[in-house]
């Protein structure tokens, strides 16, 4: 895969990844319920061309109030061993399935899950970020963490936002017209 990708460029993975819902199940289990979007990102460092760790993020998108909110998941999931384990295991399941499909080599693994049940996973070769520029202010174009989605992707989280809201109204409004009809029925 990597032969026939451009560098430096973050693209969808086509196929059913596995272990997206054992991760989608652990990071439910320590979000606020009113997460929108998960967003998972690992990004290798390099300094002067060589290796220098990883850049890991874990972030929660909450609607409140109509704001996109960021919160990261590092702390709730260290607090809850189980969920991190959860986490570990989904992340292993999600980069041995990469590694099948011609993926191994990637400098970046993003993966995005909506509260609608959609998920994405994006990779991307060559990239070239330092430590610094990993969480410089503003960070590297490279680093698409919680802040990158809301600001970048509004768009794209307020009709998620906008979608979930309506199914939410039209299943209350569907119980209060069932609640109607029945007190109706009973006079």
């Amino acid at each position: 895969m990597s032969d026939r990708l451009p560098r430096d460029v973050s693209v969808p993975v086509d196929g059913d990844v596995d272990g997206l819902d054992q991760l989608r199940a652990a990071l439910d289990a320590v979000a606020p319920p009113h997460a929108v979007r998960y967003v998972l990102q690992r990004l290798a460092l390099t300094e002067a061309g060589r290796p220098a760790g990883a850049h890991e993020v874990i972030h929660a998108l909450l609607d409140c109030e109509g704001n996109m909110v960021v919160m990261p998941l590092a702390d709730a999931l260290e607090a809850a061993p189980e969920a991190q384990g959860e986490v570990t295991a989904a992340r292993e399941r999600i980069d041995a399935w990469l590694d099948e499909h011609d993926a191994a080599g990637r400098n970046a693994t993003e993966v995005v899950l909506d509260a609608d049940g959609a998920g994405e996973v994006r990779i991307a070769f060559g990239l070239e970020v330092s430590p610094a520029e990993a969480t410089a202010v503003p960070a590297h174009p490279a680093v698409h963490d919680g802040a990158y989605h809301a600001t970048h992707l509004s768009p794209d989280l307020d009709a998620l936002r906008d979608r979930l809201l309506e199914e939410r109204l039209g299943r209350r409004r569907r119980l209060w017209r069932r609640l109607r009809t029945a007190i109706t029925r009973r006079d």
